[in-house]
Formats: C-alpha cells, structure tokens, sequence
C-alpha cells in the first residue's frame, strides 16, 4: 500500500481499508490459521506529560473540550516499549533506546526479539 508520507487521513483511505479487510476476511475463509501467524505489533514513547505515538493517533469528537492538563513536571522521564500480538500469545513489553532510530529498531528487530 502507498503511503504519502503526510499526517492524518487521505481521501482514498477508506476504500484501501475496506479492501484489506476483504483481503484478511476472504484469506482467513480460505485459511483458518493465516491470521494466528501474523505478528501484530506496535510501539509508543510514554513519559509523564504524555504518550507520543502519533502516527495512530486520531481524535474523533463532535466538540473538544480543551481540558487542561500539567504539563510541566520537576522529574521527566520517558520510555520507548514494544509489544506485540501473536494468535493468543502477547509478546513483550520490550523496552527500547530512547532515541529510537531505523538502525536501534532493527538491531532490536534481528537480535533481541525471540524467534
């Protein structure tokens, strides 16, 4: 699937999303184990003024409300974790480098994540 790079929803998302759902609902008719081998995965920076991981993140709301929150603390901290879904089995948490680059991720990928 393309990617345009930019943030938020494109026009044709919705089509792709319901053709890969067709996809995955006529290949698990045909296969009733395709979806337990698939490796779900996804991976977020908590600190204590928030969680960062926008690239999932949507609001959907018919007001907002602008609720204040702190966001200012003495102490910050943050932590890189991953998890994943495997069948019935969650894999993780993992926690990973704080800053969290391609080769980090695929250093994580190759030799820290079990087979």
């Amino acid at each position: 699937m393309y990617h345009s790079g930019r943030f938020g929803l494109e026009e044709d998302d919705p089509a792709r999303r319901v053709q890969f759902c067709r996809f995955l609902l006529n290949t698990d008719a045909e296969d009733a184990n395709f979806l337990t081998r698939i490796l779900w995965t996804d991976e977020s920076k908590f600190s204590r003024e928030s969680i960062a991981n926008f690239h999932n993140l949507h609001y959907w709301t018919e007001e907002n409300p602008r609720l204040p929150r702190q966001t200012s603390f003495q102490r910050k901290f943050s932590v890189n974790m991953w998890m994943g879904v495997i069948g019935n089995n969650l894999i993780g948490p993992h926690f990973l480098p704080d800053n969290l680059n391609g080769a980090a991720y695929a250093d994580f990928l190759n030799n820290h994540l079990a087979p």
